[in-house]
């Protein structure tokens, strides 16, 4: 099996009230408050050899998702 990702992703300044702005906004750079900010999204899967509805499943390390062989249904995947 073979895994693709599609991620959309955005960027906030959660911080970066508009009230706060003293200069006019034509003079802002950017509206929102994401201007320069550095965004980075990895997908990881890991696997195992148990049965993972099972009891206690013994699952693999995380590891990037560019793994060549994977069997579907003994995988979990995440976002970092």
């Amino acid at each position: 099996m073979r895994l693709r990702s599609d991620i959309l992703v955005g960027a906030s300044a959660l911080s970066d009230y508009i009230d706060d702005r003293m200069t006019p906004i034509d003079d802002w750079a950017d509206f929102d408050g994401s201007e320069g900010a550095d965004i980075d999204v990895v997908l990881e899967v890991r696997e195992t050899d148990d049965d993972p509805s099972g009891a206690s499943p013994v699952w693999g390390p995380w590891g990037g998702s560019t793994t060549a062989r994977l069997r579907p249904m003994r995988l979990s995947t995440r976002l970092a």
